[in-house]
């Protein structure tokens, strides 16, 4: 009884905590976990967004770049996967070049912008003879 009051505390406090506000206006999250099976010319980007308002979304992916700031002009990998209001993706990325440091961000495209996630780091693997 007693962990099931704690577990349910927890929850509640990460809801509540998660809204709209100065920092964050459109209540959206894009968190950008790993980076996987990468590949000389290949890799799947992981990562999840969290929305309060599904009719803001226009979008949601993955931009890759050899910049450390990918940015959706960059090389974009846009999800099919319908956006839900707190939910994981994985995206396959395409197109790499062998040995290359590339970095990878998810994102969230709203009525008024991009919302952009943390940057992950990785690099491509050499072509196998």
């Amino acid at each position: 009884m007693v962990l099931l009051s704690i577990a349910a505390l927890a929850m509640a406090v990460v809801v509540l905590s998660f809204r709209a506000n100065e920092d964050n206006p459109q209540g959206v999250v894009a968190y950008t976990k790993s980076v996987t099976n990468i590949t000389s010319m290949t890799a799947n980007c992981n990562y999840r967004i969290t929305v309060l308002d599904l009719g803001k979304v226009k979008g949601h992916g993955v931009c890759v770049s050899s910049r450390d700031k990918p940015l959706i002009t960059h090389m974009n990998f846009p999800s099919a996967a319908p956006a839900q209001r707190a939910a994981d993706y994985m995206v396959k990325i395409t197109g790499l070049k062998p040995l290359s440091t590339m970095y990878a961000r998810s994102y969230v495209k709203v009525d008024t912008g991009v919302v952009y996630g943390n940057v992950v780091k990785f690099v491509t693997l050499r072509v196998e003879k």
